[in-house]
């Protein structure tokens, strides 16, 4: 029965192993403008990181953006697949209860979350279906990071959406 049980955990393994590699290397397929195209994880990866540089280039050009009447994006930066923004929010953190701290962090997780879908994966369905999408942020690892300051420059709250946010 041991011997049984090691092969079968062992096929399990396996099986495991053999699921993960195809994931990896089951390449990206598209239709853009009539055109067909396919991509592998690295290629995809060049592109995406291309992207995102320029989004961050964009974005940093405006600043310090004003978001509503107590939010200011600072900067952005793009690295090791993360992009960051770094927000200052017009109150003082420290008359803030942790239940208000908490409150605040959860509501923009919520916004920033749904936010990021639509930009990143709902309004882009015509190029790759959802489950794309998703499948490449998992690969690729692309984080969204909100770092919150506050106008002391006390950092008080960090948000990180992903793919599971998706």
């Amino acid at each position: 029965m041991t011997t049984l049980r090691y092969f079968i955990v062992g096929l399990l393994c396996a099986l495991a192993l053999t699921i993960c590699a195809q994931s990896l290397t089951k390449p990206f397929k598209w239709t853009e403008n009539g055109q067909e195209y396919t991509a592998t994880l690295n290629e995809m990866q060049e592109l995406i990181d291309e992207q995102l540089k320029e989004m961050v280039r964009q974005m940093n050009e405006q600043t310090p953006l004003r978001i509503d009447e107590a939010t200011t994006l600072m900067s952005s930066i793009y690295l090791n697949s993360e992009v960051q923004h770094n927000y200052r929010i017009d109150i003082d953190s420290s008359k803030l209860s942790d239940t208000q701290k908490e409150n605040f962090i959860a509501k923009m997780k919520t916004k920033q979350a749904a936010t990021m879908k639509y930009l990143m994966v709902d309004a882009n369905v015509d190029l790759l279906s959802r489950a794309e999408w998703i499948r490449l942020y998992k690969d690729l690892k692309i984080k969204f990071v909100y770092n919150m300051r506050d106008n002391q420059g006390v950092v008080f709250g960090r948000v990180v959406v992903d793919y599971k946010d998706f």
